[in-house]
């Protein structure tokens, strides 16, 4: 593992830029696992332009590590976030996105597995510590990819709320992730 650390959010960015579009052009299949949290916004901003339109980032398939369902929605919080600020703009087909669901996720280790793997990870870390959707008191370290119910710390239903714009009627009982094992294979 390399650290690098920059001075400015924009050095990151066009760091962080630079290192995914080494890794997508490498040959045959290419697996990313992105986020879609405040972080990144300025490496998608970078990324979009590189991308878009450009058909040698085919072989390039992304997941999202965690979603947080939205009630009465056909997409959850990640998703939707991911759509607007990358996969739209970018013009990543439908047959690049591999989405992690409430209805898959008991069996997304498998297919990651079956897919070659993660070639890379683009996370942040939050101000609790949490990474993905795992967050301090709930997440065990041998969690692979799990569901988190929303009393498992008191404040996370909270979060949840506010995830889904503060509307309590939105709001999932739930969410599911990556856990550390997953990250780690």
């Amino acid at each position: 593992m390399k650290i690098i650390v920059a001075d400015t959010y924009d050095e990151m960015s066009r760091l962080a830029t630079h290192k995914l579009l080494a890794t997508m052009l490498k040959s045959g299949r290419v697996n990313m696992a992105i986020t879609a949290g405040n972080t990144p916004k300025g490496v998608y901003q970078l990324l979009v332009d590189e991308v878009a339109g450009r058909d040698y980032y085919e072989n390039v398939h992304f997941y999202n590590f965690d979603e947080v369902p939205v009630n009465g929605e056909p997409e959850g919080v990640t998703m939707t976030n991911l759509r607007r600020l990358f996969f739209t703009p970018a013009k990543v087909s439908e047959s690049q996105i591999e989405r992690l669901t409430p209805e898959n996720y008991q069996t997304w280790d498998e297919k990651l597995t079956a897919d070659g793997g993660l070639d890379l990870m683009l996370m942040g870390l939050g101000a609790d510590g949490h990474f993905l959707g795992n967050v301090p008191g709930a997440t065990k370290f041998g969690n692979q990819t799990y569901r988190v119910e929303a009393d498992a710390t008191p404040t996370l239903r909270e979060v949840l709320v506010d995830e889904v714009g503060g509307d309590e009627s939105k709001a999932p009982d739930f969410y599911v992730t990556m856990g550390p094992q997953s990250v780690m294979t």
